[in-house]
């Protein structure tokens, strides 16, 4: 049978290609090709194996053996052996002085709103050890827990404003006072204030009424519009949106005591309302009827 790309290789060839399978120190791709080499000469002395053999002896495929033997045909025992380097050269966006400027703020430490998520209060039981000339930054993986804290968030996403409250916890005490403080110090002057929650069971005017006297309890309560998501549907809540990036922005760096998170907390609100960040919903009315029929 006439094979395309005949192969016949020279003993120093031969020499070459099992000397480096019997050093076993090359990648497992340079291997398994200079085994299909070996197998596949058709040179004095060489095995001359068929295509067929060849890949259920190695477990290779078909078109692999046909791809070497062309290499080497082609660019030689190198090229058949090793993966081509890629020939297309890529413009570098930034120059030194930019690149090395933009390592040292990566090396920095972040701000204090800035790192990534974790709502369990964490400290350090071992000091971290800093970057040093050539030695990156190191932290025992090992910690202290320090506690569970909650947070109670509002948000008005038209205007890209946001508070959040830090507590030890979620009770209907806590949100009684978060009302009220949304009611008389955030918006005193509004109104009706239009509040948008999911469907916890502390998420009521009972609340209002179980730790205020009956008047004061029914004025705040007068003053809300209260409009509850649907049961499984929390995701349509735009306040999930900001805890969403308050999660991925703030929390993930490890805060010791509930002091601590509400000061990196705070920071990360204050930078936020700064910059006035708004919230694009678009999901609308109709969207919901459509594509949320089961949870209303």
């Amino acid at each position: 049978m006439a094979y395309p790309f005949r192969i016949m290789l020279t003993d120093n060839q031969r020499a070459e290609l099992r000397t480096l399978i019997g050093a076993k120190n090359g990648a497992a791709r340079t291997l398994t090709r200079a085994r299909i080499l070996l197998k596949v000469d058709h040179g004095d002395g060489g095995p001359g194996w068929s295509e067929a053999a060849i890949t259920g002896a190695l477990d290779v495929n078909a078109s692999t053996v046909l791809r070497v033997r062309r290499q080497f045909v082609t660019d030689g025992l190198a090229a058949a052996l090793h993966r081509k380097r890629p020939d297309r050269v890529y413009d570098h966006r930034l120059d030194g002085e930019a690149e090395a400027r933009l390592i040292a703020i990566a090396c920095s430490t972040p701000p204090d709103s800035l790192a990534r998520w974790s709502l369990r209060l964490l400290a350090d039981s071992r000091a971290p050890h800093p970057v040093t000339p050539g030695v990156p930054a190191r932290a025992d993986p090992e910690y202290i827990r320090g506690g569970v804290t909650h947070l109670f968030l509002v948000t008005k996403p038209l205007c890209g404003w946001r508070h959040v409250t830090v507590g030890p916890r979620r009770t209907r005490l806590e949100f009684a006072q978060c009302v009220k403080e949304v009611v008389d110090t955030h918006f005193p002057d509004a109104d009706r204030i239009v509040l948008v929650m999911d469907q916890l069971n502390t998420h009521s005017t009972l609340s209002l009424y179980a730790t205020f006297p009956p008047e004061e309890a029914r004025r705040l309560a007068a003053r809300l519009e209260i409009h509850d998501t649907p049961k499984h549907g929390s995701c349509l809540n735009m306040a999930e949106r900001e805890l969403s990036v308050l999660a991925r922005q703030c929390l993930t760096q490890r805060l010791p005591d509930q002091s601590a998170m509400a000061t990196a907390v705070t920071a990360w609100a204050t930078r936020r309302n700064a910059a006035i960040h708004t919230i694009d919903w678009q999901f609308t009315t109709d969207d919901s009827r459509a594509r949320l029929r089961r949870l209303y």
